[in-house]
């Protein structure tokens, strides 16, 4: 399944069921020729936040017109994240929690919980909606952009964000990275 989510945890479409030899990518490529619907639902510059799995679609979504953010992905020769990157990085797997927890929220019906009987097959896209319905109408939003609490953990990654190493400064500038032999 392809779960479509806003950023309050509030699940606007989930989409398949998909053969477990699909991978994200070829998913998403599949959603985006066939469902005319997603372009009804997002406008230009609209932000698409996904996981790694989507790196291969990125023209897609751009061609679309959407900017699509996902957590940084390691250059060939690079052992690690510049800081920005890495700060950047968290600030996208933050905004992805909500997706994540609509998962786990989902899971927690003791059907999906478990291995489904393939009788269970031609209707298996239904019950997922009706599940992401019961979700949508009775569990409380996860973010609240109302909220107290959520508006301090939004301005303390914002506060974050452009926070520099002090770890990666002492290294450098001491130069306790050489090896000696």
């Amino acid at each position: 399944m392809m779960s479509l989510v806003l950023p309050d945890g509030y699940v606007v479409d989930l989409l398949g069921p998909f053969y477990g030899k699909n991978n994200d990518s070829s998913i998403t490529k599949e959603i985006l020729h066939t469902c005319t619907n997603l372009s009804n639902l997002c406008q230009d510059d609209d932000i698409q936040i996904v996981d790694r799995g989507f790196r291969d679609v990125a023209a897609e979504f751009e061609a679309l017109g959407y900017d699509m953010k996902m957590p940084g992905l390691l250059d060939k020769n690079d052992k690690q994240l510049s800081t920005n990157d890495a700060n950047e990085s968290r600030l996208i797997s933050k905004c992805r929690w909500v997706v994540e927890s609509f998962h786990a929220r989902f899971k927690k019906w003791r059907f999906f919980s478990e291995r489904i009987d393939q009788s269970f097959l031609l209707n298996i896209g239904k019950l997922t909606r009706i599940v992401a319905a019961c979700l949508n109408k009775y569990r409380p939003v996860l973010y609240d952009a109302n909220s107290d609490h959520d508006k301090a953990i939004v301005q303390r990654i914002i506060d974050l964000l452009d926070r520099q190493s002090t770890l990666e400064k002492l290294v450098s500038s001491n130069q306790l990275s050489l090896r000696t032999n």
